[in-house]
């Protein structure tokens, strides 16, 4: 109890020092271990500089300066924390929608969180009709969407059905299926049948930057149909 030590700890040291007169370590049984550090390191950092390598191509891309199983490849990118996963998919964004993004956030943050009681936000989304293919990636912990580890998707890539949905703060919704190439006129013909069944005097209306929400013709046929709906 004063060494901080448990009553089995205390007979394992006293067994060992009279079997083998000794208490330092004893050789081990089995294979000895055959990476060195340095060589573990360079599988570390390939593998940090290439997330999306599996185990079996880092293996086979050092195969030749020291063969190696597998399953040794994993045990060490384990030992590190580099755990293999599915990547997240996020939308693919340049440069100047994450600023506009960022400075949108930055703008809002600070607003009386009742100013969105009002607000109407609405948007497109396709369905796939059919699966994507999975991608596997090696990354540490707590770094999901970490953008070197994710899979990028692109929003209207692929078959599949367009739907257009708006939704309020209170849980009002609706959903619209939409045609398969969303311009001008079936964006206005979208908003005929969806929108002014759930549609308030007072509500704001939020919609993003999409080529047929920004067109002149869709904005003023917006309006008039307020004025017309609220004369």
């Amino acid at each position: 109890m004063d060494l901080n030590i448990s009553r089995h700890g205390v007979q394992r040291i006293l067994t060992k020092f009279q079997q083998h007169k000794t208490l330092d370590d004893l050789q081990k049984s089995g294979r000895p271990q055959r990476n060195d550090y340095r060589y573990e390191r360079l599988f570390i950092r390939d593998s940090r500089c290439h997330p999306k390598k599996t185990a079996r191509k880092l293996q086979i891309y050092w195969r030749s300066s020291k063969p190696t199983s597998v399953s040794i490849v994993k045990s060490i990118l384990r030992k590190y924390e580099l755990l293999g996963r599915i990547a997240a998919k996020k939308p693919f964004l340049n440069k100047q929608y994450i600023r506009s993004r960022l400075n949108w956030c930055k703008a809002y943050s600070n607003v009386d969180p009742s100013l969105w009681n009002d607000v109407m936000f609405i948007d497109e989304c396709r369905l796939e009709l059919f699966g994507r293919r999975m991608e596997y990636v090696r990354r540490p912990k707590e770094t999901r969407f970490h953008e070197k580890y994710t899979t990028k998707s692109m929003k209207f890539g692929g078959g599949g059905v367009l739907l257009w949905g708006a939704i309020e703060e209170d849980g009002t919704k609706i959903l619209i299926k939409c045609p398969d190439r969303l311009n001008f006129n079936g964006y206005i013909d979208v908003l005929n049948k969806g929108l002014l069944s759930i549609y308030d005097r007072n509500d704001i209306f939020k919609q993003d930057n999409a080529p047929c929400h920004k067109l002149r013709v869709a904005s003023s046929f917006i309006d008039n149909l307020w004025n017309m709906q609220f004369k």
